[in-house]
């Protein structure tokens, strides 16, 4: 009789199943939201990325640059940057002499997103972020 009352007691009882249900809500009320964070926290890091990368390109393109010219740098460097390194992935990168001392890094990406939702577009209005590297004593010829 008791081999009987073993076989019969399989399984998981209502109480051991609504308890793994409760916890499995608690996880996914807390989890989910923090994955959203995370993924916007990861496509901002990205676009702050590129426009490092575009900033350090634009100082290697201009030391390269003073090596053979030093006086017109600048101007060898924006040729160079525009013609080569005109954009990285998703981005469009734009240059511009800033005065006699600096590169202006451009970068655009996508469309402006009014949703925020899609992770690669820039999320102003204008869908444009721009850094300036500043050389020192650029103007100076030797």
């Amino acid at each position: 009789m008791q081999d009987q009352k073993k076989r019969n007691q399989k399984g998981f009882t209502l109480i051991e199943i609504i308890a793994v249900l409760v916890i499995l809500g608690i996880l996914a009320a807390v989890a989910i939201p923090k994955y959203q964070d995370l993924k916007q926290q990861s496509a901002d890091q990205a676009i702050k990325g590129a426009l490092a990368a575009g900033a350090s390109q634009a100082a290697m393109s201009y030391a390269k640059a003073t090596m053979t010219a030093p006086a017109t740098a600048l101007a060898t460097a924006k040729t160079d940057l525009t013609t080569n390194y005109g954009t990285l992935g998703d981005f469009t990168y734009t240059y511009a002499v800033d005065g006699s001392t600096g590169i202006t890094v451009t970068l655009a990406g996508g469309v402006a997103s009014t949703s925020g939702k899609d992770i690669w577009d820039l999320k102003s209005s204008s869908a444009v972020l721009t850094k300036t590297v500043t050389f020192e004593n650029a103007a100076v010829t030797p």
